[in-house]
Formats: structure tokens, C-alpha cells, sequence
């Protein structure tokens, strides 16, 4: 089975802090967790894979590319949830929904967007800022799936929210890794998340 992503001896100092020779492959129709307290590294480690920091040692490919050489068409093969991050706070869906078909020509998925925003019960006429913490995550997914990307990376992602909530984005995870060419790479300290859909 092919791996979308290999990691290998990755190693980040700080001051306070070191990632240490982290390795590990996530292939094609499966799900890893990257599990742990905060501060144990998963953040740094989900940074390194984006290439928004620059790595001690070690390397890591993405769709069989370096991850710093990866092209715009890699990316865009990608959807990434971070908690925390809500880029679209200041819009209507309408408006992501105009802004992701521009970024992702060819890719985008209207009609996906609409039904999730349907099956999530999304307000159209609110913008993102005014949704609940639960409703931005629901949001975040939504946007992210639509362009249908073939790896999700996904940071905390369910951090914060309901067990309610938590269940039905994991199903939502459970049948984007049904066909076996999609993977994920989730980082939680919420166990139980991961036993039920890993």
C-alpha cells in the first residue's frame, strides 16, 4: 500500500523543547494518530508536514515529493484543520464558497459544499464569526472536504467540542477513508476519538 506521507528522523530544537528523530508513513486508506499531552510535539510536528518551519534534520515527502518542494497542485490535494485557526471568520459561505472555487479550479465541489452545509444545519445568511465554536469546526470540515483533497491533516481538530459533535465529524472522517485512496493524519489527546473510527 503506498504511502501519501513519509516521515523520516525529523528532529526540531528549541530552547524549551525538542522533537527528537520522529519518523512514521501514512498510507493510502488509513488513519494515524499522533497522540499526546500538549507540548509533546504534535503541533511541531503537523508544522513541519505544512513547511511552516524549517526542520534540524530529517525529511519528509508528501504524494512522493519533498514537502519544501511541494507544488501548488500537491496542496491543493490536501485539507488541513487546525484548532484554533478559523480563516473564514469574516465571511458569508457564499463568499468561502466563491473564494475556494477560484483556488482550487477544477477541484471544487459546489454541490459537496451545499450538501454538507445541509447536512451539518450551516446558516447561509450568518457570517462564520457569528456560527458557535462547534458550528466553525463543522464549517472548517465542510470547506476543506469539498475540494476533495486526497490527505487530511487535521490538528486538534475536535478539540473543544461536545461528544455529540465530536461523533458525527468522525463519521464524516469514517467515510472520506472508505474508498482506500484517501488518508488521514490526526493529532488528539482526546483517545477515545481515535478508537472509534482507527
Amino acid at each position: 500500500m503506498d504511502a501519501i506521507v513519509k516521515v523520516e528522523g525529523i528532529t526540531k530544537h528549541y530552547k524549551e523543547f525538542t522533537l527528537d528523530h520522529v519518523s512514521f508513513q501514512v498510507p493510502r486508506g488509513m488513519i494515524l494518530g499522533l497522540i499526546g499531552e500538549n507540548g509533546a510535539g504534535k503541533s511541531t510536528t503537523i508544522s513541519a508536514l505544512l513547511d511552516l518551519i524549517s526542520l534540524d534534520r530529517g525529511s519528509i515527502e508528501i504524494f512522493g515529493q519533498s514537502h519544501e518542494k511541494t507544488a501548488r497542485e500537491a496542496k491543493a490535494r490536501m485539507g488541513v484543520i487546525i484548532d484554533g485557526l478559523d480563516p473564514y471568520l469574516m465571511y458569508y459561505p457564499g463568499d468561502v464558497e466563491k473564494i475556494m472555487s477560484r483556488m482550487f479550479p477544477g477541484r471544487w465541489d459546489g454541490q459537496l459544499f451545499r450538501n454538507y452545509m445541509d447536512r451539518f444545519k450551516l446558516p447561509r445568511e450568518k457570517r462564520i464569526k457569528d456560527y458557535s465554536k462547534g458550528m466553525r469546526v463543522k464549517f472548517n470540515f465542510a470547506a476543506a472536504l469539498s475540494h476533495r483533497p486526497e490527505l487530511m491533516i487535521l490538528d486538534e481538530a475536535t478539540s473543544g467540542l461536545d461528544p455529540v459533535m465530536r461523533d458525527e465529524i468522525l463519521e464524516i472522517l469514517q467515510e472520506f477513508l472508505e474508498d482506500e485512496d484517501h488518508a488521514v493524519l490526526m493529532s488528539t489527546h482526546i483517545t477515545s476519538d481515535l478508537d472509534k473510527i482507527a
